[in-house]
């Protein structure tokens, strides 16, 4: 028993006693095994990952660097009455306008529903021009003009045509507008526009220098057994078509506006060169048809805005500015029965309502200013913009105090236009 224990003893003090050699052995010191090494692998490894993630925190933070500035400009809101005068040739300080010409035809089918016998002449509309001389010169009522046809027609009434005028060392020739009858009865007159010569005129000096040139076609006459309209019938076709052509002529017109242009619906002139209707036809179906030109004038935005504020914001310095409501003004031009669309030098318009008027500004100049700035002198920087109401700054990342050093990375926003 003694020896057993024994050998438990010098097993616990790593010794024991071989009995066939007779001889004591140390055994090997067994490791100790701690059972909390496991927890200090662990917290190394969150340390590890805790340095990793502050790093890379970091070098995102860096990388993502940069600054935003909100920037409200100054405004001003404008209750508008007043007139305005735009001119076709208008210097810096005038508001200019140009004009946009465009014509087309309509037509329209009706049926003939009554036939009846007629004799009628052709009738028509043609401009007489004068380059014979700078006074003016009269023709009498049933002045003969000859067609290219060889068709006899007379004016319907007497005329005075303008003396020419010079520009630019060019003879521009008086003209006036004149109806026309065909000599002969019949379809025989009916014509599309051509040109005429003044028989009368034939071996002198005038008749090279007076010429005619159709404004419409010819058209109604007629002789025989023909279908016809009431007048009522045609008049209204008429009324219809024309109503047609001005609105495709006014979606046109606003198609080919330039983008930076704006067109008021009361800007626009809508004529007809009274193309004679024809109510009668050979056939059952008779065609009415109406040619329209219509002009409209249009405004340069910019230069319309920075001409409201210039004539109704006192303290307006001329720097830029929009008015993103231009559409919402009442338009009209004034003195319409004085304009002629085709030679007027100047318009004068009357525009009311309330818009608000923003002061315009430069992202790219005020971001330069900033490169390297510190933060607490945004305030005094922005004293010197005299179109900025307030601005608000964030600096990437937070703890920086200064802004970046590329204007490219500073990134200024007008928090009123991004709402418009």
């Amino acid at each position: 028993m003694k020896i057993i224990q024994d050998i438990i003893k010098s097993k616990r003090n790593n010794i024991y006693h071989d009995p066939q050699e007779n001889v004591i052995h140390h055994s090997p010191e067994i490791p100790k095994i701690y059972p909390n090494n496991k927890t200090h692998s662990k917290n190394g490894i969150w340390i590890i990952a805790l340095i990793s993630v502050i790093a890379l925190f970091f070098a995102l933070s860096i990388f993502f660097a940069g600054a935003t500035v909100n920037v409200t400009p100054k405004t001003y809101q404008l209750d508008m009455d007043s007139d305005l005068v735009a001119k076709k040739e208008a210097n810096a300080e005038e508001l200019p306008f140009e004009i946009i010409s465009l014509n087309s035809t309509e037509s329209m089918i009706l049926q003939g529903t009554n036939q009846q016998n007629l004799e009628k002449k052709a009738k028509g509309l043609v401009i007489v021009y004068n380059k014979f001389s700078d006074k003016p010169q009269k023709l009498l009522i049933n002045t003969r003009i000859l067609s290219t046809s060889g068709q006899i027609y007379k004016t319907d009434n007497a005329i005075i045509i303008p003396g020419y005028t010079v520009k630019n060392n060019e003879i521009i020739p008086g003209s006036i507008e004149v109806s026309i009858t065909a000599d002969a009865v019949g379809q025989i007159g009916n014509s599309e526009m051509t040109d005429f010569t003044i028989p009368g005129f034939k071996g002198g000096p005038k008749f090279d220098k007076f010429f005619v040139r159709s404004k419409t076609s010819i058209s109604g006459g007629v002789k025989g057994l023909v279908y016809s309209l009431s007048e009522e019938e045609a008049n209204n076709a008429k009324n219809d078509i024309l109503a047609t052509l001005h609105s495709k002529l006014l979606k046109q017109a606003s198609a080919q506006i330039p983008k930076n242009y704006i067109l008021y619906d009361n800007a626009s002139y809508f004529i007809t060169n009274n193309e004679p209707i024809t109510p009668t036809s050979e056939n059952k179906e008779i065609k009415i048809s109406q040619k329209g030109i219509l002009y409209a004038f249009i405004l340069d935005k910019s230069k319309l805005s920075s001409a409201i504020a210039k004539q109704n914001i006192s303290q307006y310095d001329g720097s830029g500015i929009s008015i993103p409501d231009l559409y919402s003004l009442e338009f009209t031009v004034k003195n319409t029965d004085q304009i002629n669309p085709e030679t007027s030098s100047s318009i004068t318009v009357h525009l009311k309502g309330s818009i608000k008027v923003i002061w315009a500004i430069d992202n790219k100049i005020l971001a330069k200013e900033l490169v390297d700035k510190k933060k607490n002198e945004i305030n005094s920087i922005l004293e010197k913009y005299k179109n900025i109401d307030k601005a608000e700054v964030t600096i990437r990342p937070f703890w920086k105090q200064t802004f970046p050093d590329k204007w490219d990375k500073i990134k200024v926003i007008n928090t009123i236009e991004n709402k418009i």
